[in-house]
């Protein structure tokens, strides 16, 4: 499993890890369907987190106005021709809202800019076998109070 660069689809050592969403998601379980899944590590790379923070803010700031675009086009589209009394245009109104948000989410999902971990990471060297050893249990407050009793009773 390689650790790719978002941006430029180069193998990264390490950076801001991409968080998995319902997008993603979605790729991956398509691309897992379809037998392409690679199921890589997707990352910023540091020297290009100022590009992706832009492309963020400007996909925010598109899903925010669109969303109140969206609405606002539903409620008038909607409500109008009922004040008005012309119902026959309620459904041709409405299924032309249905159009339209299906169109923006499509845009949405093409135009997609995930969120990032706060944090960087680096690249994790594989820990050696003693390192990976369990800690031994500790033994809880009761099982130590039974002991305590049992000393105590001798």
């Amino acid at each position: 499993m390689a650790r790719l660069c978002l941006i430029d689809g180069k193998e990264v050592d390490g950076g801001y890890r991409v968080m998995d969403d319902y997008v993603i998601r979605a790729l991956r379980w398509i691309k897992g369907k379809t037998g392409t899944l690679k199921n890589n590590e997707i990352f910023i790379c540091e020297e290009h987190y100022e590009d992706y923070l832009k492309k963020r803010k400007h996909y925010e700031k598109i899903m925010y106005y669109g969303a109140v675009f969206l609405a606002l086009f539903f409620v008038l589209g909607i409500i109008l021709p009922i004040l008005s009394g012309n119902i026959s245009r309620v459904l041709v109104l409405f299924a032309t809202t249905i159009l339209l948000v299906i169109s923006f989410v499509i845009l949405l999902v093409f135009g997609h800019v995930p969120k990032v971990e706060e944090k960087p990471t680096r690249a994790v060297k594989k820990a050696s076998k003693s390192a990976a050893k369990k800690p031994k249990k500790r033994a809880s407050k009761r099982a130590v109070k039974k002991k305590v009793r049992r000393g105590v009773k001798k």
